[in-house]
């Protein structure tokens, strides 16, 4: 990404991968978390242009590359800070105790709204 800077060309990055990384002891033990906050550090001070597009699903630890001047997402994509797996429980544990399910807001549309996103690629 500096090369890309020096070379005055823009970054784009693609979130989606079929793999999520496991933040267990491993993970830690190799300093997975330090090497992502550094490269969102990193991406912060960029001048260069940086685009990011989530393809699939960006859950957790694939937000690691997340940081774009333009963040754009295909139609069926999500972005989320919990899997849906987790979002499911919690939604079914909040409508246990209050009546009242969760809403799911990593889906585009709202994010558009909320201007968490600037724009949505329809897929094919």
């Amino acid at each position: 990404m500096q090369m890309a800077e020096k070379s005055l060309l823009p970054v784009i990055t693609l979130i989606g991968t079929p793999r999520e990384a496991y933040p267990g002891i491993g993970a830690e033990s190799r300093n997975i978390s330090e090497a992502i906050a550094t490269n969102l550090f990193e991406m912060s001070r960029l001048k260069t242009p940086i685009l990011v597009v989530v393809m699939e699903k960006a859950v957790r630890w694939r937000l690691g590359i997340g940081v774009g001047d333009k963040v754009l997402m295909l139609q069926y994509s999500y972005y989320a800070t919990i899997t849906p797996e987790g979002c499911a429980f919690y939604s079914f544990k909040m409508r246990i105790k209050n009546g009242s399910p969760l809403r799911i807001m990593g889906i585009p549309g709202p994010l558009v709204g909320l201007a968490l996103i600037d724009g949505i690629i329809p897929d094919p």
